[in-house]
């Protein structure tokens, strides 16, 4: 179940209080936020990308694998806490 992503691609830099992404495009980090922010909202676009491929590897798992009852409800809770995740970076 891979989704598509419209945010833009990286790679994003973090500097003092801005986020600088491809083709010169950068964003301010409003006021109040501090580099470890800007670092984080940098981190973004690579930590969507990881959790994506996470989620279809653990479901491919769910798929193909003889998993027992036990390990089977735990990939499923994490395959579900990632679907939620997933959707709130996308926004719905």
């Amino acid at each position: 179940m891979s989704t598509q992503s419209k945010h833009t691609p990286g790679p994003w830099r973090a500097s003092e209080h801005q986020v600088l992404g491809p083709v010169g495009t950068f964003h301010r980090v409003a006021g109040g936020a501090t580099i470890d922010d800007a670092l984080l909202i940098a981190a973004a676009p690579d930590l969507y990308a990881e959790l994506q491929a996470a989620h279809d590897a653990l479901d491919s798992v769910l798929t193909w694998a003889n998993l027992s009852e036990v390990h089977r409800r735990m990939i499923t809770e994490r395959v579900n806490a990632i679907e939620l995740l997933l959707s709130k970076a996308r926004g719905q």
